[in-house]
């Protein structure tokens, strides 16, 4: 990546690994550098692996990496920009209120991403990390699943499934209709939704 294709500005995000708004051949997109304990534990063909995977899977309801660049040390992934931010960011972070007809329209779009890496995929991915963050919404207020792919060893190990993300996709839908967070230890006292 030479200076005159990427131009970068930093971009707040609860994401692990520095995300930055950039240009690359004059279209909006998001780089996330990955965090140092991915580049410490994932050697070079374990990266490529997890790449091929990301890569291939394609989908309007995925945030779809455009590329890459992994070269002295960085590993830099190259994705879609999703204008709208996440869906957490609109529950909770103060941003504008999604009408519910929006929030329905989310729901489905992400049951159908969720849907895809699960049945659609092959080996079938679980995500493991299902939560509103990790829900984007594009320049069209659709829903993209993100940051699934490029696991550290240890989220290897583990050993989850499509009835992890099935029950973490549940919470998620709680907050979509309520307005509120699943857990909030700001709440004095703490608060869970309970159905």
């Amino acid at each position: 990546m030479t200076n005159e294709c990427l131009i970068c500005q930093g971009h707040e995000n609860s994401n692990p690994g520095p995300l930055f708004n950039a240009s690359l051949l004059n279209e909006p997109d998001l780089v996330k550098r990955a965090n140092a304990a991915t580049i410490i534990h994932t050697n070079n063909r374990e990266f490529e692996m997890e790449l091929e995977i990301l890569c291939s899977v394609r989908h309007s309801s995925i945030v779809n990496l455009l590329g890459y660049c992994a070269e002295m040390g960085e590993k830099i992934l190259v994705y879609e920009l999703m204008p709208h931010g996440t869906l957490h960011d609109h529950l909770h972070g103060g941003l504008s209120r999604l009408r519910w007809n929006l929030r329905l329209k989310i729901a489905m779009q992400a049951t159908k991403g969720l849907e895809y890496l699960h049945k659609e995929v092959f080996p079938p991915i679980v995500h493991r990390d299902v939560k509103s963050s990790n829900i984007l919404l594009d320049a069209d207020w659709g829903a993209r699943i993100a940051d699934f792919g490029l696991l550290t060893p240890n989220e290897k190990d583990l050993n989850g499934d499509v009835t992890t993300d099935v029950y973490n996709f549940g919470i998620v839908l709680l907050e979509i209709l309520s307005e509120r967070k699943a857990y909030d230890r700001d709440c004095t006292p703490p608060s869970i939704i309970i159905c």
